[in-house]
């Protein structure tokens, strides 16, 4: 089991240069970084579909729940002893979901992308997911969101069921301020770490930059990936400390109430 050392969670943000469609290529350098750093980190924070860029060619790419990926995923999850977050492309009883699978010691869990972006044609290549998921990391809970979802806080509102946002994004250039705002704000509203793990290099004729982020409850910023480049980000993240501010300065207390159908 893993421990987490004065109380401390660290998360190890990868800002991946992601190779179109080519899996073997990006498996194998996302095993290098762990292996030269997996001391530094208890939870590796992954972009969206990593092993294969934001692609919508489902048929090549798509995985199932028991392929190479999730393999690969699982064994650098036990060897290493770290937990893994990332998303990948799906396939399940003929449907296709973006899928961020959460794996430690071996065990798997997922949440399905819940907002498709309809204006790259998602929405025709992948199934919506229906269910908001939280992921348990010793006691740490998680709430994941891929890329697009990060656009709608009602789906994302802390009821106090969460204390760390995780966003796996491929976000690119022209909308990058978006981002970094968008980020900032989902910290802020809902009291949490705020992570954004994004991709850099090129892909399918867009251009990304990352500009992959973790900012606190207040709204400081405690990392930002200037460079546009592979790189992999440290960020420790303190629970009691961020449950002491919520005590001292309880604005969830004040959230309007609603339910999603």
């Amino acid at each position: 089991m893993n421990v987490i050392k004065d109380n401390i969670v660290r998360f190890g943000i990868l800002q991946l240069d992601i190779k179109w469609e080519n899996v073997d290529e990006n498996l194998l350098a996302i095993g290098k970084i762990i292996s030269s750093h997996k001391d530094e980190f208890d939870v590796l924070l992954l972009p969206e579909m990593f092993a294969t860029g934001f692609s919508m060619d489902v048929s090549k790419i798509a995985q199932t729940m028991d392929g190479f990926i999730l393999q690969w995923m699982k064994e650098q999850s036990v060897l290493n002893k770290i937990a893994i977050i990332g998303s990948v492309a799906i396939v399940e009883d003929k449907k296709f979901y973006n899928r961020a699978v959460y794996i430690n010691n071996g065990q798997v869990n997922y949440y399905d992308k819940r907002h498709l972006f309809s204006m790259g044609g998602e929405d025709k290549s992948f199934s919506a997911g229906a269910e908001r998921v939280v992921f348990d990391y010793n006691g740490v809970k998680i709430l994941p969101v891929v890329c697009y979802d990060i656009r709608f806080p009602v789906w994302l509102r802390n009821t106090g069921d969460y204390d760390v946002m995780v966003c796996m994004a491929n976000w690119p250039i022209p909308r990058i301020k978006v981002w970094d705002t968008l980020l900032q704000a989902r910290a802020i509203e809902n009291q949490c770490l705020c992570i954004g793990v994004n991709r850099v290099g090129e892909g399918d004729n867009l251009k990304y930059n990352g500009n992959s982020a973790a900012i606190d409850a207040k709204g400081k910023v405690l990392v930002l990936s200037k460079e546009q480049k592979t790189n992999l980000e440290i960020v420790g993240f303190d629970l009691a400390a961020q449950n002491n501010f919520r005590e001292k300065f309880p604005v969830l207390n004040d959230a309007d109430c609603f339910s999603i159908e």
